[in-house]
C-alpha cells in the first residue's frame, strides 16, 4: 500500500512477539521514570537526513488548542492526550500539557477512547511489501479487534536497508501522510513520550 505521496502508508501492527524478537538485536534500556521526558532530548534514534524542513510547508497542520503550560482540556491527572482532529500529541503532567507534538496517522483506525500503555518496546520492526520497517520506541495501547497486533506511539519508521524513512519530519501533521492508525512522531518528541509514558500509563484519544 502506498500513500498519495511517495511515502508508503506504514505504522506497526506490531506484536508484543515480534517487537521482543526485534528489541533481542539490541538490548532494551530502562526507561526514566514518568516524570520525565517532557524537555526535549537530544538521544533519538533513527535517520536525521529528513530533519530539516522547508521554509513554508504547504499545507500547514491543523492548529492546536493547547500550549505548554495551559490546564489540560482531558482533565487533571498525567497521561498522553492525542487529538486526533488536531494531529497533535500532548503530554500532560498533573493536569498543565508539558509538551505539544506533531503527529500523522489515519484518524479512523484509532477509536476515540481511554486507554493505558500495554508495554513499550526501544527496537520493534514489521515487513510490508518486501521492505522491513524498523519503529524505534514503539508504545502500544490499543489492539483492533480482529488485528494480529496492536496501535501505539512511535517514531517515524525507516527502511532497514536504505534507512529512508517512510516520511520526512516537516511532514508530519499534514494530510497525504499517514500510518495505519498509530501516532507516528518525531524523533526527539518519541524519546520524550518514551521517557515519559510507561506501562499502566493512561492514554486519552479524543
Amino acid at each position: 500500500m502506498r500513500s498519495r505521496q511517495q511515502y508508503p502508508v506504514t505504522c506497526p501492527t506490531a506484536s508484543p512477539k515480534s517487537a521482543a524478537k526485534a528489541a533481542h538485536k539490541q538490548p532494551d534500556p530502562d526507561g526514566p521514570s514518568s516524570n520525565e521526558g517532557v524537555n526535549d532530548p537530544e538521544d533519538s534514534t533513527g535517520p536525521k537526513a529528513d530533519d530539516s524542513a522547508p521554509v513554508t510547508p504547504t499545507p500547514t497542520p491543523p492548529a492546536a488548542s493547547l500550549t505548554v503550560g495551559a490546564k489540560s482540556s482531558a482533565g487533571p491527572g498525567s497521561y498522553v492526550l492525542w487529538i486526533k482532529a488536531e494531529n497533535r500529541v500532548y503530554l500532560v503532567a498533573h493536569g498543565l500539557v508539558k509538551r505539544v507534538m506533531l503527529t500523522t496517522a489515519e484518524p479512523w483506525k484509532t477509536p476515540v477512547g481511554n486507554y493505558k500503555i500495554q508495554y513499550k518496546t526501544r527496537h520493534a520492526a514489521f515487513t510490508e511489501d518486501g521492505i522491513r520497517w524498523y519503529i524505534p520506541n514503539f508504545l502500544s495501547f490499543y489492539q483492533r479487534p480482529g488485528a494480529t497486533g496492536t496501535i501505539g506511539f512511535h517514531q517515524i519508521p525507516w527502511d532497514e536497508k536504505t534507512k529512508k524513512p517512510a516520511q520526512p519530519v516537516y511532514t508530519l501533521g499534514l494530510p497525504g501522510y499517514s500510518s495505519h492508525g498509530c501516532a507516528r512522531l518525531a524523533p526527539k518528541d518519541s524519546e520524550a513520550l518514551y521517557r515519559f509514558a510507561h506501562e499502566g500509563t493512561k492514554v486519552k484519544v479524543r
